[in-house]
């Protein structure tokens, strides 16, 4: 993975706002130390404030009883001071 080859989402929840990002790989690969880094500091230089609560892979799904051969590394995070108006 490129570190520009990632996609990033946000949404709102009572409990915060939660972020995430993910890449896509070839099974087997990982992410390298750089990238992760990479991906974390993104993270934290547009919100300072949250944490990195949850980095797992998944297999991208597979169609016809193909054997998956790709998967994505999934990085989540939950800023607890950014909740949602009445979200206390």
């Amino acid at each position: 993975m490129r570190s520009c080859e990632f996609e990033t989402s946000a949404d709102r929840k009572p409990y915060g706002l939660e972020l995430v990002a993910w890449a896509r790989y070839k099974r087997g690969d990982f992410p390298t130390q750089g990238e992760i880094n990479y991906i974390v500091r993104r993270a934290n230089e547009k919100f300072p404030n949250a944490e990195l609560v949850e980095l797992r892979r998944r297999f991208v799904p597979a169609f016809d009883g193909v054997k998956p051969t790709d998967v994505w590394w999934y990085f989540r995070w939950i800023d607890f001071t950014n909740k949602q108006k009445g979200g206390e």
